[in-house]
């Protein structure tokens, strides 16, 4: 069963959503940093990799650091590790959404466990994320 909390979330705001067994291909996955003197939630497409200095230009700070699993444990405590939901303000995170994430009709994403995920909309996605978007994924040069 998805998270009580995401649950009453979707809920509260109105939102549409699917829960499906296991993630598609191009799920929204979720990297934690921390970023000056806070943690933050970064979404962004499974294939994708983050460039942290695009990220870093993007907040404004001089560094960006992946945060180890163990950093951001206590910040899900109705989640299995790593399978938080990709919506920050579900936790009183700040949130950053890779552009691209929002380029097909629909999202995925992890529902508060390993076997569960999330379909909504990119529009809804957008709307209760309430997250800045931006371009922060590594670009590969091809030779």
């Amino acid at each position: 069963m998805i998270s009580k909390r995401l649950k009453q979330f979707l809920e509260d705001e109105s939102v549409s959503y699917e829960v499906i067994e296991g993630l598609e291909k191009d799920y929204a996955k979720i990297i934690m940093v921390r970023a000056g003197l806070g943690n933050a939630m970064v979404v962004m497409p499974a294939s994708c990799e983050i460039d942290l200095g695009k990220l870093g230009v993007l907040l404004d700070v001089p560094e960006v650091t992946v945060s180890s699993d163990a950093e951001s444990a206590g910040l899900f405590p109705d989640c299995e590790a790593g399978a938080m939901p990709a919506i920050g303000r579900l936790y009183g995170l700040p949130c950053y959404i890779d552009e691209t994430l929002l380029d097909g009709p629909s999202v995925c994403f992890k529902g508060g466990n390993h076997r569960e995920g999330i379909r909504i909309s990119s529009y809804e996605y957008w709307r209760i994320a309430q997250a800045e978007v931006g371009d922060f994924r590594l670009r590969k040069i091809a030779v």
